[in-house]
């Protein structure tokens, strides 16, 4: 781990138990500047890290006024509705016995800036039984015990044993008409997507057109097409994670290649998600109109 300047090495210890983010940790001293700025947080899921998958939680810190002390960092996981999970084992703990993970560096200059900070957690020292479980972490940096900046909540699901279907969902779509693409004016149509058990594998996303009376757009040149001769667009992507997500997954397609008659024609598009030509789910449609002069 680095930082804008040198720092000591860290300390992480299973079976340590760090600071506890109750009420009395997280008030600070009358007249200590010391401060902690996060910023920049983001999971990693799937890590292996002496041999057990886990999870690490990043963050960009800024430290101020903590020269020569000791820097404490945890990071607390709880169910969605808030409830703190419960350590079992006596590993990843706070002192009131809720699950979490730290570290420990003594800091050397008034003012200094870890760029990516991140502690790495074993998925089953979160304790969850087996099925889908929404959680979220928060991360706090304290002074000898004494909170002096806290991060932004982040959730994630964790799934523990039995077989995850492969999924994905499609948020609501938008459009965006005459874009520019390799001088060529055409249509993209977004949308927000999730994808579970897909890690490693291909994903295709072909999004499908038709009149507003339900019959398909025939293609003309074999271009944009699907293998039944219909007007199609679609992009492979290549999923790195069991839980993936696109906040805007765009395709493109020509106008010309909607091979319209002339004047205006009402349309609807829906989109289709497929591993190895496999459903795995489908889009709302989303409704437009389109005048070919």
């Amino acid at each position: 781990m680095r930082l804008r300047t040198i720092l000591a090495a860290a300390l992480l210890l299973g079976g340590a138990a760090f600071a506890q983010n109750n009420e009395q940790a997280q008030q600070s001293a009358v007249g200590n500047s010391a401060r902690a700025e996060f910023s920049e947080g983001r999971l990693v899921h799937d890590v292996f890290k002496d041999s057990k998958k886990g999870m690490e939680v990043h963050h960009k810190i800024r430290v101020v006024g903590m020269k020569d002390r000791d820097l404490e960092v945890a990071c607390y996981f709880y169910r969605e509705d808030g409830t703190p999970l419960k350590d079992e084992n006596n590993s990843f703990r706070t002192t009131g016995g809720d699950v979490s993970v730290g570290e420990h560096h003594v800091i050397k200059y008034a003012d200094s800036t870890f760029k990516d900070f991140s502690l790495f957690l074993p998925h089953n020292e979160l304790h969850a039984g087996t099925g889908a479980h929404k959680l979220k972490v928060k991360c706090e940096a304290f002074d000898s015990g004494r909170s002096i900046g806290k991060s932004g909540w982040q959730s994630f699901t964790l799934r523990v044993g039995g077989a995850v279907p492969k999924l994905i969902k499609f948020g609501k779509g938008s459009l965006k008409h005459d874009v520019f693409k390799d001088g060529i004016k055409g249509l993209e149509v977004h949308h927000p997507i999730d994808v579970q058990a897909m890690a490693n594998r291909e994903l295709e996303v072909t999004c499908f057109f038709y009149y507003e009376n339900g019959g398909a757009l025939k293609d003309m040149n074999k271009r944009y097409y699907t293998a039944n001769g219909n007007v199609s667009v679609m992009d492979k992507v290549q999923v790195k994670y069991a839980d993936a997500k696109w906040a805007d997954f765009v395709h493109f397609i020509p106008y010309d290649e909607l091979h319209l008659p002339s004047g205006k024609t009402d349309l609807k598009i829906q989109c289709e998600g497929f591993d190895a030509g496999v459903s795995i789910g489908k889009s709302d449609w989303v409704h437009l109109w389109y005048r070919k002069d």
